[in-house]
């Protein structure tokens, strides 16, 4: 009994409550606990929604580099104008109060939707593209690429504005041949007992002219363009003065008897058109008969370029002798198309009165290795000239020349080209081989993505596009 008493007292349960010190206690080591918990799922949470925005940000992003890599600048600039780009993809629902709009620089566009060229960016902004039920604003900077910043006037090469002049590579050998036929043709009849050994050209040059006729009437105006080529040369033509036998001794040296041409006497070879009719002139453009002054696709057709791809006459004695080069004469009359007097002070850009543009761009040999082509480049231009007939213009138009004459096609370092006479024209401008021997022109783009209305940008992106 005495042993179960004491067991009892000691298991008599405690009636005592917690103090007030305890609670404070408890209370303050499970804040220090549950901070950094609630700060990690708050963390998350915040990781989690930005990581959601900027995922949606990168879809609307994604979605406008791959529109504006599938377009011409041209092209962005007109869709943008009127709403169109993308839309399917970028606007919001009929249901959604919201309206995605979208804009361009106000001066992208000239006169019939025509690039304007001569910026150095353009920028595109987006508003309220949707995403997931979220809207973004979108901002898109598009600049052409320095180095080839020139080459942005050559671009979008259009039939119905621009003359496409193109001489093949073997003209100029085939023409050699040709001289050293006619040189033999003409000894066989001045001297029909002689007996012909070789030729020897010199002087070999190539004359293009290229002229333009502007037809300007009360009810329509147009332009042709014909070509024609012609090489003249210099020809010594050696032989035999004698009927040569059996045991003659049908051997030659520089003392031979030498007869001299020159173009006056018949070395002139004027290059044919391969075709039934063998033309000597042909016609690089007409807009006369057709679609002169007519709009199409929003444009006026009116000659704007020239483009005369051509492989140089390289003035060496190993590629077409000493004194050879080439000359490229541009002849015609443009009256009241081409005049400046007649630009408006609302229009300064009107359709027809802008500068003529004549864009020459020599091609690299295929034939040629480039220790070669390197000596025939250093010396080609002080043999070949480029001019304008002063009579082109009749009432001070203008033409702008831009070449790659300055250009060494061998690319070998320190060489120093010569650059033919191009006085003649109102402004010259370089281009280089590189950019023109494709007609693609080259864009950085700048893609900027936030929350429709925010200026902090959620997502950007940088890639390149070509025409």
């Amino acid at each position: 009994m005495r042993v179960w008493k004491m067991l009892k007292k000691r298991l008599k349960l405690n009636q005592k409550g917690m103090t007030l010190i305890e609670v404070m206690a408890a209370m303050a080591i499970l804040a220090i606990v549950l901070a950094p918990t609630l700060r990690i799922f708050s963390s998350t949470a915040g990781t989690n929604f930005r990581a959601k925005q900027r995922q949606r940000a990168t879809s609307v992003g994604e979605s406008v580099m791959e529109g504006f890599k599938a377009y011409t600048l041209r092209k962005l600039c007109v869709d943008f104008n009127s709403g169109n780009f993308m839309k399917d993809i970028l606007k919001a629902s009929a249901s959604d109060s919201v309206v995605t709009t979208m804009s361009v620089d106000s001066d992208a566009l000239k006169l019939n939707n025509e690039l304007n060229t001569d910026k150095d960016s353009f920028t595109f902004t987006i508003n309220n593209a949707k995403s997931e039920g979220r809207f973004y604003d979108v901002t898109a900077v598009v600049r052409p690429r320095q180095y080839i910043e020139e080459a942005l006037k050559t671009e979008d090469i259009d039939l119905y504005s621009d003359a496409i002049i193109a001489l093949d590579e073997n003209m100029g050998a085939d023409a050699y041949a040709a001289i050293q036929n006619l040189a033999k043709a003409k000894l066989a009849e001045d001297h029909p007992t002689y007996s012909y050994v070789k030729s020897d050209v010199r002087n070999f040059r190539r004359h293009v002219n290229i002229n333009i006729d502007d037809k300007t009437s009360a009810s329509s105006s147009g332009q042709i363009v014909t070509v024609k080529v012609t090489y003249t040369a210099k020809v010594r033509v050696y032989y035999n003065s004698y009927s040569l036998g059996e045991d003659a001794d049908a051997t030659w040296s520089s003392d031979s008897d030498i007869i001299e041409y020159n173009e006056t006497d018949g070395m002139k070879y004027e290059v044919k058109l391969p075709t039934e009719a063998g033309e000597v002139e042909w016609v690089a453009y007409d807009n006369t008969a057709t679609i002169a002054g007519t709009k199409v696709d929003n444009r006026i057709c009116k000659l704007n370029n020239i483009y005369f791809y051509y492989f140089p006459t390289y003035n060496t004695d190993d590629v077409y002798g000493s004194g050879a080069g080439d000359e490229i004469v541009i002849t015609g009359k443009i009256t009241s198309l081409y005049d400046p007097n007649n630009i408006t002070a609302t229009d300064p850009e009107a359709e027809g009165y802008t500068a003529l543009r004549f864009i020459a761009i020599k091609q690299k040999s295929s034939t040629l290795d480039n220790g070669r082509l390197k000596n025939a480049e250093v010396s080609y231009g002080s043999s070949s000239a480029f001019w304008v007939d002063p009579v082109l213009f009749s009432k001070g138009g203008k033409i702008v020349f831009y070449s790659n004459l300055t250009e060494d096609l061998s690319k070998t370092e320190s060489s120093v080209i010569s650059v033919p006479d191009i006085d003649y024209f109102d402004e010259v401008k370089e281009l280089k081989y590189s950019t023109i021997g494709r007609v693609n022109t080259l864009y950085d783009v700048e893609i900027s993505v936030s929350e429709a209305g925010s200026s902090e940008v959620v997502a950007q992106f940088i890639g390149t596009m070509n025409d």
